[in-house]
């Protein structure tokens, strides 16, 4: 049913993960506390997510936004 938490999903910003060569794995540290308060999104309700939600992840998780430039970007 909508709202039920087998419906939700926490979504991470790409830069939260980590993953070394010789891993098949992706590593992300987060501290539980700050996963478990994290903003959930209805699995059922996919249309509204996650563009207009990327700018508030990367300032909850306190990510760069993969979209913004680099300052010595010259492309």
């Amino acid at each position: 049913t909508p709202g039920d938490a087998t419906n939700q999903a926490v979504l991470l910003p790409w830069s939260t993960a980590t993953r070394k060569s010789d891993q098949e794995y992706w590593v992300v540290e987060i501290q539980p506390d700050r996963l478990r308060q994290a903003p959930r999104f209805d699995l059922t309700e996919r249309k509204s997510w996650p563009g207009q939600w990327r700018g508030e992840l990367s300032k909850y998780y306190g990510a760069k936004p993969t979209w913004e430039k680099p300052a010595n970007y010259t492309g």
